[in-house]
């Protein structure tokens, strides 16, 4: 009979694990505390919409090989699609668009060409964007090739652009941006060392590696029912609407879990999947010290706040743009998607647009109300002829905690998936892969908790 593992956390992180485990021969049940697969990344059905919302919208990069894998594996890859090359329409006051168009060259000329005719930089922006490279290129190859880079790790990504000779203009108009959308945080708040990995790999590695991807399913069924059959078929499962209480580690193994309804499964292997504020919730407070566990309760987190309206008419006239502003302030929302074109989907009697802020700090503990009201000012500024009143319904999301916040120093509470344990490993976009806390970060931790299994 095949070795049983049990998974704990049915995020991308646990997903991940568990079907690895799986092709590896292991029988394989993971437990998932809520109804639906995909964690903070997961999607549900909803009043007023048709389909399952997204909470929030989450872009994927061609550069996401490990998500590539997971999912070709569960036959899900198709339903992304990607741009070719990167294009990226920039919403400004007034309604004015500036579209950055990346060309089809390889590495950063591919970004570097598409910056000529991008019209919110001036010419002396777009030279200081050449001189990233120049200046730190030592620092961007260390990332590309997963090598250690202490010094980076102390510095904000705002002190290492700076560092590189980018202007605080151009910060603000165009890598604060994509600091927000990458990373989560603010260049200020971000660590260097992720905004350099995203550079790294994707974009500035230009061609396919460096667009952008959405998925044109709800989040959650990327996974399910896929992970489902996948499971099944090695005589495992994925056990829904059952959490677990507690790990019990006996003579230095972990033996069992017990779950809320206190029933007991016993098991060779176990992945805890789970995000940072509740994997040390499953073991006794001696056990919580010696696997580093403690000092998670440090980690800051970094909220995201997602906006879905229905309107008789499109708000947009692309799939996608980022707000801007030309004198580099940041506007309340970053990103705006309409539904219909990221989903290829035809257009219904009712428009569907989802607005997107990161780092919420200061929107996410406001009534529904207030955050409406910010997000219609900033429409009526930014499209002309919106009103409040062409709103038939909106939907408002908050994801509190939405990712760890990776801020500088940081790299000392990334725990890597191996433990003291030896039949025990950790995964999750919190833990130390390299990445930042991304669905990249979280598949490519899985991957690596299963493969200590052989």
């Amino acid at each position: 009979m095949a070795r049983r593992a049990l998974v704990i956390g049915g995020g991308w992180a646990g997903c991940a694990a568990a079907w690895a485990l799986s092709r590896r021969g292991w029988r394989v049940e993971l437990f998932e505390k809520s109804r639906k697969l995909g964690g903070r990344a997961s999607s549900q059905a909803l009043p007023g919409f048709e389909d399952e919302v997204d909470n929030g919208q989450h872009l994927f990069a061609g550069s996401y090989r490990q998500v590539r894998r997971l999912l070709e594996g569960l036959g899900t890859w198709e339903a992304l699609r990607f741009q070719r090359p990167l294009q990226v329409p920039y919403l400004l006051p007034g309604g004015r668009q500036e579209v950055l168009v990346a060309s089809s060259l390889p590495g950063p000329l591919a970004l570097g060409m598409g910056l000529k005719s991008f019209g919110l930089l001036d010419a002396r922006e777009k030279a200081q964007v050449w001189k990233l490279g120049r200046l730190a290129g030592g620092d961007l190859l260390k990332a590309a090739l997963g090598l250690p880079n202490p010094g980076l790790d102390s510095l904000s990504a705002a002190a290492w652009l700076a560092r590189a000779g980018q202007g605080p203009g151009l910060v603000a108009k165009f890598w604060e941006p994509l600091c927000l959308a990458a990373l989560n945080a603010s260049a200020g708040r971000a660590g260097a060392a992720g905004l350099a990995a995203v550079l790294s790999k994707g974009f500035l590695r230009g061609g396919f590696a460096a667009s952008l991807g959405f998925s044109r399913l709800p989040l959650s069924r990327l996974l399910q029912p896929a992970l489902d059959r996948a499971l099944e078929a090695g005589g495992g499962a994925a056990r829904l609407e059952r959490g677990v209480e507690s790990l019990e580690i006996e003579n230095g193994r972990v033996r069992a879990l017990r779950d809320e309804s206190g029933a007991v499964e016993k098991a060779e292997a176990f992945v805890v999947a789970l995000p940072h504020f509740l994997a040390p919730r499953l073991f006794a407070p001696e056990w919580r010290r010696a696997l580093g566990l403690e000092a998670l309760a440090a980690w800051k987190d970094s909220p995201i706040v997602s906006v879905h309206l229905r309107t008789r008419q499109p708000l947009l006239n692309r799939a996608l743009g980022a707000f801007a502003r030309p004198d580099g302030g940041q506007p309340d929302f970053h990103w705006a998607f309409d539904r219909a074109r990221l989903t290829e989907t035809p257009a219904g009697p009712e428009s569907w647009t989802s607005f997107v802020r990161s780092e919420a700090l200061d929107l996410v503990d406001l009534p529904r109300e207030a955050v409406l009201e910010r997000l219609h000012r900033q429409l009526q500024e930014y499209l002309p002829g919106f009103q409040p009143g062409d709103v038939i319904r909106s939907l408002v999301l908050k994801e509190k905690r939405a990712t760890p916040l990776m801020e500088p120093g940081c790299a000392r509470l990334r725990l890597p998936q191996h433990t003291a344990v030896p039949n025990l490993c950790l995964a999750g976009d919190w833990t130390d892969t390299g990445l930042p806390a991304t669905i990249e970060g979280a598949v490519a931790s899985g991957f690596q908790a299963a493969a200590r299994f052989a």
